[in-house]
């Protein structure tokens, strides 16, 4: 086991599976995709309400990260005007 940080730092791929509490809303904003790998997927099969959806949009949009998939956003469905 490591520490998040190291996680992040390390992972080719890092899949979220936690709940949506208090603590978790928004816990994947622009400072954990900074932490994470330029060639990192992220996938989230958690909850939509875990990530900040603009800053994952901008995390992608400047290679920060390689890609995501999503099994959940919020709002479902998302908008179609939506940058994801």
């Amino acid at each position: 086991m490591v520490d998040l940080d190291t996680l992040l730092r390390e992972s080719h791929f890092v899949s979220v599976h936690v709940p949506l509490t208090p603590e978790t809303a928004g816990m994947f904003d622009a400072t954990m995709f900074g932490r994470m790998r330029r060639d990192a997927i992220f996938v989230n099969t958690a909850r939509g309400g875990v990530v900040d959806q603009p800053a994952l949009a901008e995390a992608l949009r400047s290679g920060t990260i390689a890609g995501a998939a999503l099994d959940v956003t919020s709002p479902e469905p998302l908008p179609t005007d939506d940058p994801l």
